[in-house]
């Protein structure tokens, strides 16, 4: 495998982690405060006036959230601690993508992201992702939800671990192949 033409297996493992993101479907709770949740994710990266930080939130669609709790980006988010503020599924699902989004790598791996969200804010965060696409930036989404799959530049299928199909969306719809088959299957439901 390699990254810009170098085999990985030469290269320092700290420095590729540096370059690489993942936010997971099952987003990690740290029991600290909203803006440690988001700076945890790049907790060396130069950011004196929040800028960065609040244009992570924002990416994320949870700048507003961030802004109403208690003590806005300080409060801390576990109720086993005094003062402490809990959040919904669906939030912690956002923070962690403006973790992702401070991180603010060159590989950004996104595992089902949306996957706690509502249907406005799942589209809101699937366009917000297409626009993260630049020549020095490379985003993988993970999705079972064949819809989100129409953004990606690229689309690879993979079944029992092996890559079956490969093709934009709309080339692997016209081929009628198993992607256009299960397509079918999750927009039927809609009709």
């Amino acid at each position: 495998m390699y990254w810009d033409g170098t085999d990985i297996a030469a290269l320092d493992p700290s420095s590729l982690h540096g370059h690489v993101a993942v936010v997971t479907q099952q987003p990690t709770r740290w029991p600290l405060t909203a803006r440690a949740n988001i700076l945890i994710g790049r907790h060396d990266r130069h950011d004196p006036d929040g800028t960065a930080l609040r244009a992570a939130a924002r990416d994320a669609d949870c700048d507003t959230l961030l802004d109403t709790l208690p003590a806005g980006y300080d409060t801390v988010l576990t109720k086993s601690l005094k003062d402490g503020h809990d959040l919904s599924g669906g939030q912690w699902q956002r923070l962690s993508l403006a973790r992702g989004h401070y991180r603010d790598a060159a590989l950004t791996i996104f595992d089902e992201p949306t996957s706690a969200l509502d249907p406005h804010a799942e589209a809101k965060i699937l366009t917000d992702l297409a626009r993260l696409r630049d020549p020095g930036r490379t985003v993988i989404l993970i999705t079972h939800r064949l819809a989100a799959a129409r953004h990606c530049d690229r689309v690879l299928l993979l079944h029992d671990g092996e890559l079956v199909e490969e093709g934009t969306h709309d080339e692997l719809l016209h081929s009628g192949g198993r992607y256009a088959a299960m397509y079918e299957l999750q927009s039927s439901a809609y009709a």
